[in-house]
């Protein structure tokens, strides 16, 4: 997080990075409602498809990988919304 000089609680100055940088890499906070909406839409319905495979098939170390990559596609997708400003 950002004070007025531009330097972070971590110590270094954030304004020194390349803008492709600090919108792959910075904090994004949620800046309107349909960003939150959105947001809250691509957990449910992650939520929806996890529970589905979980109930409908054995554990398997296949199915434990289709739930992780399920909760990367879920970060990549809320990523999406917050670096590309969607809502906004």
């Amino acid at each position: 997080m950002s004070n007025v000089s531009g330097t972070t609680s971590a110590g270094y100055d954030e304004t020194t990075f390349t803008p492709e940088c600090q919108r792959r890499l910075g904090y994004h906070p949620v800046e309107t409602v349909q960003q939150r909406e959105q947001y809250e839409e691509n957990r449910r319905r992650g939520m929806e498809f996890y529970d589905y495979l979980a109930a409908t098939y054995e554990p398997s170390r296949e199915l434990s990988l289709a739930l992780t990559a399920l909760q990367e596609a879920l970060m990549w997708a809320n990523a999406h919304v917050a670096c590309n400003r969607v809502g906004a």
